[in-house]
Parts: structure tokens; C-alpha cells; sequence
């Protein structure tokens, strides 16, 4: 049993659907309906009651059992981590998205054990949502996200934004300059990034036609580019780092919505952790071509 599922069977009972708990924990469909169906088979009985045509759920007598202790595992998950998180008072906690954590975080312990050796140094490897709430609730120090949202619980300080490449195998015949109205939907490689990048391709692309393949979680991208005419919109960090030899890039007419980096912090602070912390990521992006550093 995972808190990725419990959250999932929390959200879908509070806002009554599969899709509206998705948009609300950012996450998809797919995701939350796999969640579901992990949780049901884990306890060898359903907990929702799905049927044709019908948005709301409801739940079974099983999910309406299941309810009040899937909130206190929840709550005890959320007081666990707080009290790891305390009684370690000599390590602190960063966060980073997935799509950068190979690259970053060498560079971060490098600086950061050069500087503090009466300090350890913790990585977490999560989605920009989860780092965001890990570091509202307290368990995060800093972590490097992509996503912000109002609060006055923590600081949120813009680091810095990178273009989007249109991205395809060499052996494609594009030409060096596309047209986004020229493009074969059925045909992309469709990652979502932020909220902004996956607004900008469904505002742009429309949603009749559906993505050869749409990834909710950035995995290792490149090995699903297996047809000549097969395209998606990369980051500028990530195709540098993740693309190798076999693929080119190609400018757009119009030019995609930018993924920003977003440096989060609890407060207090603290310093000179996270001073040491945000100079070292300037310093990795502003070595990075297409980015653009915002401080």
C-alpha cells in the first residue's frame, strides 16, 4: 500500500470523480484510476463502484469502511515524515524533479560537502506537486519544482525558465523549420511538464485527435521515439541531457510555453544552506543553452 494510492482513493472520495481528483492533485486520469485499481486489488475488494455513463462515484460498503482508516494513514504517513524530518537536525532536505535529479544533484553535494561537513545532505526525488506539499508541511528544506502555488508558508523564489524544443529522430523529414498547424498529432511523443506546457499544447493542438503516446510521468523518453515521424516538445535541459545521437531539433513557428524552474524554501530559511543551495543552481543553468536564469 503506497501514500500515492491512498491520496489518490482521498482525492477521487472528495471530489466525487476520477477526473476531477486528477485536475485537483495534478495528475491524470489514467494515473488515478491506476492508483484505484492497485489500492482494490492489494485489499482484495472493490472500494468504488464504477458505472457507464455516470461522472460521480460511489463508493461500496468495503470503500465506505475503508474511508476513515485510509485518513488516518494518511495523517500518520504526514506525522511520520514530520518527525523523521526533526530528529535529524544535522541533514538537510532537497528536492528536485525528476527530469534534472541525474544532473543537479552530483553538482549540489559536490558544493554543498565542500562547504558544510558538519552537515549532511538529503535528495528526494519527487513530482513537482509532491515537492511542493513535502516542503509546505515542513519535511523539505528547499526543492527545485515546477509548479508554485499561493501560499505564505513558504518562499517561492522564480530561478529559471527554458525553452521547449520541438525534438525528432534525424532520419524525419522535417524541415528546419515546422509549422505547428503542419503537425500530425497522432504522430507526438506528448510528455506533460507543467500545467502551463500541457495548457499551451492542448490550446495549440486542440484534443480531437489523441498522442501517439502521452507520458504523465517523465521517464526515459527517447526510447519511445520509434517511428521516422516521430516528434514531441522537449526541454532544452533535458533533450541536452537525455537525447543522444540520433535525433535533431527543429524551430516551431510558434514558440511553446517555457517550463520555470521555481526554487522553494520553508521558513525559516536555513542559511547558509540555502544560499550555497541557490548559487549553485544559478550556476548550473545559467552554463545551460536555451535557459534563461531569472535572479
Amino acid at each position: 500500500m503506497k501514500i500515492q494510492e491512498i491520496n489518490s482513493f482521498l482525492a477521487v472520495c472528495k471530489y466525487g470523480s476520477f477526473t476531477k481528483a486528477a485536475e485537483k492533485i495534478y495528475t491524470t486520469q489514467p494515473t488515478i484510476s491506476w492508483h484505484i485499481s492497485s489500492l482494490e486489488k492489494e485489499l482484495g475488494m472493490p472500494l468504488i463502484v464504477r458505472r457507464k455513463g455516470i461522472h460521480q462515484i460511489a463508493l461500496t460498503k468495503a470503500g465506505e469502511a475503508f474511508l476513515p482508516q485510509a485518513k488516518k494513514w494518511a495523517e500518520l504517513w504526514r506525522e511520520t515524515e514530520i518527525l523523521l524530518s526533526q530528529s535529524d537536525i544535522n541533514t538537510y532536505h532537497f528536492g528536485c524533479v525528476p527530469s534534472l535529479i541525474d544532473e543537479i544533484f552530483p553538482l549540489v553535494w559536490q558544493n554543498f560537502h565542500r562547504q558544510f561537513e558538519d552537515c549532511a545532505l538529503e535528495e528526494i526525488n519527487r513530482t513537482s506537486f509532491e515537492l511542493f506539499e513535502l516542503t509546505e508541511n515542513g519535511n523539505l528544506d528547499a526543492a527545485l519544482t515546477c509548479i508554485t502555488y499561493p501560499t505564505s508558508r513558504i518562499h517561492i523564489l522564480p530561478l529559471a525558465s527554458e525553452r521547449l524544443l520541438f525534438v525528432c529522430r534525424e532520419d524525419a523529414d522535417y524541415g528546419d523549420a515546422v509549422k505547428l498547424s503542419d503537425l500530425d498529432v497522432t504522430k507526438e511523443i506528448r510528455c506533460v511538464w507543467t500545467n502551463e506546457t500541457d495548457a499551451w499544447e492542448r490550446h495549440y493542438l486542440g484534443n480531437l485527435q489523441k498522442p501517439l503516446l502521452q507520458l504523465s510521468a517523465i521517464q526515459n523518453a527517447p526510447v519511445y521515439f520509434t517511428g521516422p515521424q516521430s516528434w514531441g516538445l522537449v526541454p532544452a535541459t533535458y533533450y541536452i541531457h537525455k537525447f543522444r545521437e540520433g535525433f535533431r531539433t527543429c524551430e516551431l513557428d510558434i514558440e511553446p510555453a517555457q517550463r520555470v524552474f521555481y526554487l522553494i524554501s520553508k521558513y525559516p530559511q536555513r542559511e547558509p544552506y540555502y544560499n550555497s543551495l541557490r548559487d549553485t543552481l544559478a550556476d548550473f543553468f545559467s552554463r545551460q543553452e536555451h535557459v534563461k536564469v531569472l535572479i
